[in-house]
């Protein structure tokens, strides 16, 4: 099992151009310190099938406790793979709601720090926040098989209004990014800045596309599903 990754975020300045350097995405400056693990999710559709397999992140809630994305991971697919370990799912979000894209697992190498979580902080439109993980978009094919040494990454994003078309509650939030794709980052912990403190809030779990005049103009929209709050009671 590789060590988990209790990441100090800071000194990538000499990473080169962001623009083009794969090893560094496009980030601003990072929180000071933030933990994510590497969660691989893989599922066949039907016996004997070609599996499907998910990459992303996942932060942690308890000691014990590791929330991350579920995407389309089936009922009876019980566990996930957190840092190349298998780890029991303890409990998930509704199946038959896209935006409650959830999975908590049990982890039992978990890091003792546990960030500062709290699901019901107010969030303003425009306000800058910062989502953590691993993004491959962009990484050489013959790259990909090396995921477990990407390095950790922030992109920053603003927060914007609901809109007005989708009918979603209140623990969805969206997010645009300032730049770059977020594929990769599902399940990474979404954040914002209270009192000179990054406060997580949310798991990253899916993107909508806004179309505007059919479609003359249109962006990728990226979502937070507030952490749910009977999960920090566990």
């Amino acid at each position: 099992m590789r060590t988990l990754m209790l990441v100090l975020l800071a000194g990538l300045a000499g990473c080169g151009d962001v623009k083009t350097d794969w090893a560094c995405g496009t980030e601003g400056s990072p929180p000071p310190q933030v933990t994510v693990m590497r969660v691989l999710e893989c599922w066949s559709e039907e016996e004997g099938g070609k599996p499907r397999c998910g990459l992303g992140a996942g932060l942690p809630i308890s000691s014990e406790g590791i929330i991350t994305y579920k995407h389309d991971l089936p009922p009876n697919v019980m566990h996930v793979y957190v840092e190349g370990e298998a780890a029991p799912v303890l409990d998930r979000g509704s199946e038959d709601a896209d935006w409650d894209d959830w999975v908590y697992v049990r982890f039992q190498s978990a890091p003792d720090q546990i960030p500062m979580l709290d699901p019901n902080v107010q969030l303003r439109p425009g306000e800058r926040v910062a989502m953590v993980g691993f993004p491959v978009h962009g990484i050489p094919k013959d790259r990909l098989k090396e995921w477990q040494d990407i390095p950790p990454r922030t992109i920053y994003g603003r927060i914007v209004s609901k809109p007005f078309w989708l009918g979603i509650p209140d623990e969805v939030v969206f997010i645009k990014p300032d730049e770059g794709a977020l594929k990769g980052m599902s399940g990474g912990p979404a954040m914002v800045l209270r009192d000179n403190k990054w406060v997580v809030f949310g798991v990253m779990v899916g993107k909508v596309r806004q179309d505007i005049l059919n479609g003359f103009f249109s962006s990728k929209l990226f979502y937070a599903r507030r952490i749910p709050e009977h999960l920090l009671q566990k």
